[in-house]
């Protein structure tokens, strides 16, 4: 189902790059990676129709956050270190990311107290056929 904004009859595409900035432990974060962008990018996508800004202004904005995820899968140290210029855009994104927590639970085998990452949410235009 696609969303649709008041103000525009297209809905920004939302895109997630997760980066992890933490010593993995010689664990593989592949699946947990893709269960967290999973659970957050309908959040994002929802986030970001609600902030009922039109389309040229969020197409190609990118705000960087980085934060901590603990073992129960609650977050903490949120900041944002790339901001996209836009405070609204910024705020849609550090919304979704709190809105989705907490995330998936670490991986037991993974000993350190939580896992540093970093998000880019980025808003796109959608192709003709994209949902």
């Amino acid at each position: 189902m696609q969303l649709e904004q008041s103000n525009t009859a297209a809905t920004p595409a939302p895109l997630l790059a997760v980066e992890v900035l933490s010593d993995t432990q010689g664990l593989d974060f592949n699946p947990y990676m893709k269960s967290l962008t999973t659970s957050l990018k309908p959040t994002w996508q929802d986030t970001l129709a609600k902030a009922a800004i039109p389309l040229p202004d969020f197409t190609g904005t990118a705000v960087g956050i980085r934060f901590t995820v603990k073992h129960d899968g609650s977050v903490d140290r949120l900041r944002i270190t790339s901001p996209s210029g836009s405070v609204a855009f910024d705020r849609a994104a550090w919304n979704a990311l709190l809105q989705s927590a907490p995330m998936p639970p670490l991986p037991a085998a993974f000993t350190a107290a939580g896992l540093e990452l970093q998000i880019r949410f980025t808003a796109a235009a959608r192709s003709a056929g994209s949902r």
